[in-house]
């Protein structure tokens, strides 16, 4: 990978005119890692220059190579996201760095390090690549699934610190069948997992008090269950036998989950709905409901583009 990423570099042109530069439209290498494909407009040794919100000059020569993702896009200021190439392209780990900006000291734009073994020499290649003070606001570690689905679901309008508070959760199966010696069949699993983002259209997103208010209402209004959110079972083929709010992380499977998570299990009795069991093919408890939606507000004042289903302008 090393030798790719290098032919990339060398083919990149490093004196582009101040037109060209503007432009972006000049010979730049490119190279696949991990199913993203990479572009540098620096390589390493070369000189990055601009200028600064206030007009002055600035210019540096690059420690790493450095350029952006193709199909990806920062709402920040509508370009690719950034990368910084670091030596040690086998390395599992992601550094996303805040950016602030030098006119207020609020949050600006990202930088993700990539290529590099461990956080100290992420940072330090970061500040590297500036001639005064490098705007540094924070920095998170990722994996290389973390951080592609925070490409896919994350904000990339806000700071990745506050976002990453949250982890970005990839769909995990966390149902188990249980056939008991006189032959009754139960489905158990999680239906309900806190501060996990949904990797589904809606980011879906419960603290742990939205999850203990969820298993607290169902009892009380519903015990229903169904298949899809669509038909609804009748309460002698698909019974609640429990429910509860685990006070310690667990174990459901194969499968680990947190602490503060609702658990539910069900006796089943429709002998359909068994034979599905049985077979494997019912995977997870999803919940369902009506909802709210409503606009974000964004830090800078303004507010979100996207809408739920039944949000109004």
């Amino acid at each position: 990978m090393s030798r790719v990423i290098g032919l990339a570099a060398a083919t990149t042109e490093t004196n582009p005119s101040d037109q060209q530069k503007e432009s972006g439209n000049y010979r730049k290498g490119r190279f696949k890692m991990r199913g993203l494909e990479f572009v540098i407009e620096n390589p390493k040794g070369s000189i990055r220059s601009g200028a600064d919100i206030e007009g002055n000059p600035w210019s540096t020569v690059m420690p790493h190579h450095y350029g952006y993702i193709l199909k990806t896009v920062s709402d920040s200021d509508g370009d690719h996201l950034d990368v910084y190439i670091g030596p040690y392209p086998e390395s599992d780990k992601v550094y996303a760095i805040d950016q602030s900006r030098s006119s207020d000291g609020k949050f600006d734009e990202h930088k993700f390090m990539v290529g590099f073994l461990d956080k100290k020499d992420a940072r330090q290649a970061y500040e590297d690549s500036f001639s005064g003070n490098a705007p540094f606001m924070g920095m998170v570690e990722l994996t290389w699934p973390e951080f592609k689905d925070w490409i896919e679901f994350g904000d990339s309008s806000l700071p990745i610190v506050d976002q990453m508070l949250r982890e970005f959760n990839s769909r995990v199966e966390l149902m188990k069948s249980v056939e008991e010696p006189d032959g009754s069949v139960y489905l158990y699993g999680a239906c309900m997992v806190p501060n996990k983002i949904d990797r589904s259209e809606f980011r879906d997103y419960y603290t742990a008090d939205d999850v203990r208010k969820a298993a607290r209402a169902y009892l009380v209004k519903s015990r229903a269950a169904g298949y899809r959110h669509q038909a609804v079972f009748q309460n002698k083929d698909v019974q609640l036998t429990q429910s509860f709010i685990t006070p310690v992380e667990m174990k459901i499977g194969n499968n680990t989950i947190p602490a503060e998570s609702w658990v539910v299990e069900f006796k089943l009795n429709h002998p359909d709905v068994i034979r599905m069991a049985k077979a494997g093919e019912l995977a997870a408890f999803s919940i369902g409901g009506p909802s709210r939606k409503w606009r974000l507000e964004k830090r800078d004042g303004t507010h979100s583009e996207w809408f739920g289903p039944n949000a109004s302008k």
